[in-house]
């Protein structure tokens, strides 16, 4: 409020007072809705040929698509990145793809101990979305660097 009290948005909470005077009061706080700015790196450094296709993501949060998400490497570290806006609290599961389409060599392998089962003899990579901006970074196949 405009006096640095916090207001109730919604209904108000029902309190109840015992006979000696204590009381206690129950109210749900709504999860933070809205969304943020996800980027997501992976180091293709140890990779020795990059298809001319193209380093892209492919995940929940663009409906799998191979070629729908390409990533730069604007500095040439060898580090592809790219900026997705996404709902704050979802779980999104993706892969790193060396390429833009699926098929063998093309799309990372993610080791068990950092995936998730993608009910295809597999494991994908999954993050819950914080509430503020956050960077990923990841080697390609490998283990997650940052962000964890």
């Amino acid at each position: 409020s405009e006096w640095g009290i916090w207001l109730i948005d919604g209904p108000n909470p029902t309190v109840d007072i015992d006979d000696k005077g204590y009381g206690s009061a129950e109210y749900d706080i709504p999860e933070p809705q809205g969304s943020v700015n996800v980027t997501l790196n992976v180091d293709m450094s140890a990779i020795e040929t990059i298809s001319p296709d193209g380093v892209h993501v492919a995940g929940s949060f663009q409906n799998w698509d191979p070629a729908g998400t390409e990533m730069t490497d604007d500095d040439g570290d060898g580090i592809y990145s790219v900026t997705v806006e996404m709902e704050i609290n979802s779980t999104i599961q993706f892969k790193f793809l060396n390429g833009n389409a699926w098929g063998d060599g093309i799309q990372e392998v993610v080791p068990e101990e950092y995936g998730v089962d993608d009910q295809n003899g597999g494991f994908n990579r999954q993050e819950t979305i914080p509430t503020t901006d956050i960077s990923y970074t990841y080697i390609f196949g490998g283990a997650p660097v940052t962000g964890k």
